[in-house]
């Protein structure tokens, strides 16, 4: 546990090191700013749906950004070699990686409850599908993290790292629309095998065994073959 929690911090002084985390932060709000002020402001909506969607599609774009490096810039460093002689497991240099990119994402997340805060001022949302919205963001920008880490630990090039976990991102977006378009069993399965559409049951206030589980499974089985990545690198050094 000690290991990891020393991974994950290294990481995170990494992140803020550079103008990238508050430059992801800043864009990230930004633009959730105008939508919330658009959907609350302007057509008066009192929930928060829309604009967790608007996160979504933001996210799909920023989490690739933070995840990116947490690999392929060691590799390009040369300083992979040295982490791959330290006592540590590989499952916790992976999980370090993976839980420093999960704490940013909270972070990010934390920066937005003034949103919900304004609404419940100025109106009467319903607490539930808010509170649905937030534990659904938090499976769903953990199984990107995965993804991206598992991106990251299969390219030396950090451009690489967030084309291949953005473009596996929105193809799972892709995978859901085209699900939508029939009712047979190949669009039920492309339906359930999307990402984006295991959120739609939190997003109305229901906490579903099994869209938490699909997340589970995803998450697990990209950090499983994370570590199987890794053990192929320490072998090779």
């Amino acid at each position: 546990m000690r290991n990891i929690v020393t991974i994950m911090d290294k990481e995170i002084k990494a992140y803020f090191s550079s103008s990238m985390a508050f430059l992801a932060f800043f864009v990230f709000l930004l633009i959730s700013g105008f939508a919330y002020d658009f959907y609350v402001m302007k057509v008066h909506l009192s929930e928060m749906t829309q604009l967790f969607w608007w996160m979504i599609y933001l996210l799909m774009l920023i989490i690739p950004a933070f995840t990116m490096h947490l690999f392929s810039e060691e590799r390009r460093s040369g300083t992979i070699e040295l982490l791959m002689t330290y006592p540590i497991q590989d499952w916790e240099v992976v999980l370090g990686k993976f839980f420093a990119g999960f704490a940013l994402f909270i972070g990010l997340l934390v920066m937005t409850f003034h949103f919900p805060l304004f609404l419940f001022m100025w109106g009467n949302p319903e607490p539930g599908r808010i509170i649905g919205g937030y534990i659904g963001l938090l499976f769903l920008g953990a199984t990107f993290i995965s993804i991206g880490v598992l991106a990251t630990s299969s390219t030396e090039s950090s451009n690489t790292a967030w084309v291949i976990t953005a473009g596996v991102l929105f193809a799972f977006v892709i995978l859901g629309s085209l699900g939508m378009v029939g009712s047979g069993s190949v669009f039920k399965f492309l339906s359930y095998v999307s990402l984006i559409e295991h959120f739609r049951t939190f997003s109305f206030g229901v906490l579903s065994s099994r869209d938490i589980i699909f997340y589970l499974s995803v998450i697990v089985f990209s950090l499983f073959l994370s570590i199987r990545i890794v053990e192929i690198e320490r072998w090779k050094s």
